[in-house]
C-alpha cells in the first residue's frame, strides 16, 4: 500500500540535506489537522545534457531511365515528407496563463549539484519488483544548477538508480532543450532514453525522432526510428529511417534512406539529394552522400557514386562516374564540380575522361555538339550554355546551322578548344595548339553524329 502526501512549498523553509540529496519540506493542510510538517523524501538525480533527359541518342530505354529517376525522386520526397509528418510535436497540455513552463531563467544558477523540487501536487512511495519506487505527480518542476525540468510525473528507483519522467516532458539548460513524452535517465551510465515524439534543440539544429537515446558522455544522439534533422540557419532538412547526431560538434550520419532537401527563404525547394547513406556537418557546412547518389537542383539532375554538397557556397563535387543533365545539355567524367548562382546553374567543370554535349542549334531535334578532353568547362547564362571549353587532348565536334539549315559538321582537335553560343546557337569557335580539323558535309555526317 502506497503512502500519499499532499503538500505545498513554503519558500521560507530552507532545504534539508540527507547524504548527498536535498529536498524541500512542505506544509500539509487537511480538515483534521491544523499545522503538520512532512518531509518529502525524494532521491532524484537527473542530468540533462543538456528536365528532359539528355542522352547520346534519345532512345526509348534512355527515356525510361529518366522516368525511373523521376519516380525515385518522387518516392524519396514522399518518404521525406512522411517522416516529418509522422513526428508530431509532443502533446502540450493546456495550462493557465500564469504557468511558467518553458520560461527559463537558469543561466548561471548554482544548486551545488543538488536537484531541488520546486513544486508538485502529490508524492508517494510504493514497493515493486524493482524495489522502493518513489512517485511525484502533477505539474512537477525541478532544478539542478542551470538545468530546469518540467513534467507531469517523476518516478525514481533508488536501487537501480533510474529516473523516469512522463507526460509533457521539457528539459532546458543554456545550451539546449529536450521535449519528449517519456525520458528515462540511467544514473551510472549517464545515458538518457527519450521515447515518443522527442525533440532536441541546440543552436540552429533541431532533431526529432519517434524514439532515441542521448548519451551525454559520448555527446551522441541515436535516433532509432524516423530521424528528422532541421538546420534552421541553412533551411535544410535531412531525413532518414534512423541516424546519429553529435550535439556539440553538430554533425551526424544517416545510414539508411537519407533524403536532404534545401529550400529558399520563401519555402521553395532548391536542391534535393538522395543516396544509400549520408553524413551532414552543420559546423563545417557540407553534406557527404555515398553510393547511388542522385542530385536535383531546379532542372539539373545528377548521378554519381559520391558527392560533397556545400550549401553555403552553392556548389557540389561529384565523384565516381559523375554525370549531370539539364534538358539536352549533358556532362560526364570521373569528377564534376557544379556551381549555382541566384538559384540557377552557373557553370560545370569536368575532370578526367571529360565529355560534354549541348545542342548545336535551337532547332528542334538538332544534333548536339560534343567536347572531350581531360578538363571541360560549361558556362551558363539564364539556363543556356554560352561557352564550352576543352583542354588537354581536346577534341570538338560541332555542327553548323544557318537559319535552321544543316550545313554540315566539323571535327577539330588541339590543346584548347572553345565554342561560343548565343541564344542556343553556335556563334564562334577558337582552337589553340596542334590544330587539326575535318569538315563533313550533311550527306556524310551520319556516322559522326550517331552518338550525339
Amino acid at each position: 500500500m502506497g503512502r500519499t502526501i499532499q503538500f505545498t512549498i513554503d519558500n521560507n523553509i530552507s532545504t534539508t540535506t540527507l547524504g548527498t540529496l536535498r529536498y524541500l519540506p512542505s506544509h500539509v493542510s487537511s480538515p483534521g489537522a491544523s499545522s503538520l510538517f512532512y518531509f518529502c523524501h525524494l532521491m532524484i538525480l537527473l542530468f540533462f545534457v543538456s528536365a528532359s533527359p539528355l542522352f547520346a541518342q534519345e532512345s526509348a530505354s534512355e527515356i525510361q531511365k529518366q522516368k525511373r529517376a523521376e519516380e525515385i525522386r518522387a518516392r524519396s520526397l514522399n518518404r521525406h515528407q512522411a517522416l516529418q509528418e509522422d513526428i508530431p510535436e509532443p502533446v502540450i497540455i493546456k495550462r493557465s496563463p500564469t504557468d511558467d513552463r518553458g520560461d527559463y531563467h537558469g543561466r548561471g544558477r548554482d544548486t551545488g549539484g543538488a536537484i531541488r523540487l520546486l513544486r508538485a501536487g502529490e508524492m508517494r512511495e510504493e514497493q515493486s519488483g524493482k524495489g522502493l519506487h518513489r512517485i511525484i505527480e502533477h505539474d512537477v518542476k525541478m532544478i539542478q544548477d542551470s538545468l530546469t525540468i518540467w513534467c507531469e510525473e517523476a518516478n525514481y528507483w533508488p536501487e537501480i538508480k533510474m529516473l523516469r519522467l512522463k507526460g509533457d516532458v521539457l528539459i532546458i539548460d543554456p545550451d539546449r532543450k529536450l521535449f519528449a513524452d517519456v525520458v528515462n535517465y540511467y544514473e551510472d551510465s549517464r545515458k538518457m532514453l527519450a521515447q515518443g515524439n522527442f525533440k532536441l534543440i541546440r543552436d540552429s539544429a533541431t532533431l526529432t525522432s519517434n524514439q532515441g537515446t542521448y548519451d551525454e558522455a559520448e555527446d551522441m544522439v541515436t535516433a532509432n526510428v524516423n530521424m528528422v534533422l532541421h538546420d534552421l540557419e541553412r533551411n535544410i532538412t535531412l531525413t532518414g529511417t534512423k541516424g546519429f547526431w553529435q550535439v556539440k560538434k553538430q554533425n551526424g550520419y544517416v545510414p539508411a534512406d537519407p533524403v536532404l532537401v534545401k529550400k529558399d527563404s520563401t519555402g521553395k525547394q532548391l536542391a534535393q539529394v538522395i543516396s544509400d547513406s549520408m553524413r551532414y556537418d552543420s559546423e563545417a557546412g557540407y553534406a557527404k552522400a555515398t553510393t547511388n547518389v542522385q542530385f536535383w537542383w531546379e532542372e539539373v539532375h545528377g548521378t554519381c557514386g559520391e558527392m560533397y554538397y556545400y550549401p553555403d557556397s552553392e556548389k557540389a563535387l561529384m565523384l565516381n562516374a559523375a554525370r549531370i543533365l539539364r534538358g539536352r545539355d549533358e556532362a560526364k567524367g570521373d569528377s564534376i564540380w557544379i556551381y549555382f548562382t541566384e538559384e540557377a546553374i552557373d557553370s560545370v567543370e569536368v575532370f578526367s575522361n571529360a565529355v560534354a554535349f549541348t545542342p548545336a542549334d535551337s532547332t528542334e531535334g538538332a544534333p548536339r555538339s560534343k567536347m572531350t578532353g581531360q578538363r571541360v568547362v560549361m558556362d551558363f547564362n539564364d539556363g543556356k550554355v554560352t561557352r564550352l571549353q576543352s583542354e588537354v587532348q581536346a577534341i570538338g565536334i560541332y555542327h553548323v546551322f544557318d537559319k535552321g539549315k544543316d550545313e554540315g559538321t566539323n571535327r577539330v582537335s588541339g590543346d584548347r578548344i572553345i565554342l561560343y553560343f548565343e541564344d542556343g546557337k553556335l556563334e564562334d569557335i577558337s582552337v589553340k595548339g596542334g590544330t587539326e580539323g575535318t569538315f563533313y558535309p550533311p550527306e556524310l555526317t551520319e556516322e559522326i553524329r550517331k552518338n550525339e
